[in-house]
């Protein structure tokens, strides 16, 4: 296997959908990245099925619950789970506490004092931890082959893992 490090991540031209009526405001803050906007969450559920994206940013309406309730699906779609959900609140009818428990990566007030370096930053942190797992998942792939592949399940052979892990733990401490 190929160590994966941050080094070998880069967070540059970050795909982004932006879903709620408002999220068009957000194209000045992101002008480097490629953004696909919907303006309800049921177009961005199938958006969700074609190339992947790096993160989902959610600008909820003024009724929260279709956003809230694609970002349980999210949570509990296997190809999707891991997908980074930012939401931005424009209109305050969201409770944050509510918003993580539906699975939100993150959570932004928006307003006219709202810090964009750290709403950015925080994008950008998303799209780095994203794509570092994309790049480990490619790494792994690559890696099973016939020997070490169980015929079952399509993952690593018990015996496989048996052998190595213990070491990719201990370089990981």
């Amino acid at each position: 296997l190929t160590p994966v490090t941050a080094q070998t991540v880069s967070s540059a031209g970050r795909r982004l959908l932006i879903v709620g009526e408002d999220g068009r405001s957000l194209a000045s803050v992101f002008p480097s990245a490629t953004l696909t906007f919907s303006n309800d969450p049921f177009q961005a559920e199938t958006l969700l099925n074609g190339p992947p994206f790096d993160a989902a940013i959610m600008v909820p309406t003024a009724d929260p619950m279709p956003f809230l309730d694609l970002c349980v699906y999210l949570r509990q779609n296997p190809k999707l789970f891991h997908l980074p959900v930012l939401i931005i609140d424009s209109k305050g009818v969201l409770d944050e506490d509510e918003a993580y428990r539906c699975g939100a990566s993150g959570f932004f007030r928006f307003s006219s004092t709202m810090n964009k370096n750290e709403l950015i930053s925080a994008i950008a942190f998303l799209v780095r931890r994203q794509r570092l797992r994309w790049k480990i998942r490619t790494e792994l792939i690559a890696s099973l082959a016939p020997q070490t592949q169980d015929e079952d399940t399509g993952a690593y052979k018990k015996i496989f893992l048996d052998h190595y892990l213990p070491q990719r733990i201990a370089q990981a401490n």
